[in-house]
């Protein structure tokens, strides 16, 4: 076969690879919090700008952790460990002393003491590298 353009023969067509999704862009919840693994971030902020994270992976969650003036913030991650259901429907994990409430489109909510922002879910590439689980 002949590339009529070119002049020479084709080249065989090699399929474009498609790239492997990473587990963390997969949307199934998971238990056992019954949310989407990933990060999550304040609603209102652009995930690439994010300064407070949620991580979940089903094994391990986490969220910044800010270690004093001068340090650089990174991620407290645990073992999601024990999870128990709270009266207003919020699965508190006892080794973050949390609540994470789940919200309708994907989104959740955490109590750390008072309620935070609705949070989405961003895909890996987009959140700053010092959150980044390694």
């Amino acid at each position: 076969m002949e590339n009529a353009a070119i002049g020479h023969p084709a080249a065989a067509a090699t399929p474009t690879p498609t790239p492997t999704p990473s587990p963390m862009d997969d949307t199934a919840p998971i238990g056992p919090l019954g949310i989407a693994r990933g990060y999550y971030v304040d609603v209102s902020v652009p995930c690439a700008r994010a300064t407070d994270v949620f991580f979940y992976d089903g094994a391990r969650a986490g969220v910044t952790d800010y270690p004093g003036k001068g340090s650089v913030p990174g991620l407290d991650l645990e073992p999601v460990g024990k999870v128990t259901r709270e009266e207003g429907g919020g699965l508190f994990i006892e080794a973050l002393a949390m609540e994470v409430h789940k919200l309708p489109s994907g989104r959740i909510r955490l109590t750390i003491q008072d309620d935070g922002p609705p949070m989405r879910r961003c895909a890996t590439d987009e959140i700053p590298a010092r959150f980044r689980v390694r």
